[in-house]
């Protein structure tokens, strides 16, 4: 159980800044669901789950164990984006 990847531990949340294109697996729970909130410093920027654009902070029901794709572009603050997940 855990992150993987660009993360690592079972600590959350865990911040990710977005330097290029990163992989990051979360393994947690066993069983159903699990409420997962995508947030963003500062709080607004538009990221990408699932191909799909939202402003964060983001709230989302994952079954568990299944793989979800999420993405910042660069050129929204002048720096880097700084993506937590829940």
């Amino acid at each position: 159980a855990g992150f993987t990847g660009a993360l690592s531990g079972t600590a959350t949340p865990q911040s990710l800044t977005m330097t290029g294109p990163l992989t990051v697996t979360a393994q947690f729970g066993a069983n159903g669901t699990t409420p997962i909130t995508v947030t963003s410093l500062p709080a607004g920027l538009v990221v990408s789950v699932d191909g799909t654009s939202y402003v964060t902070p983001a709230y989302f029901q994952w079954t568990v164990g299944s793989s979800h794709t999420l993405a910042a572009a660069t050129t929204q603050t002048g720096n880097s984006p700084l993506m937590a997940i829940q």
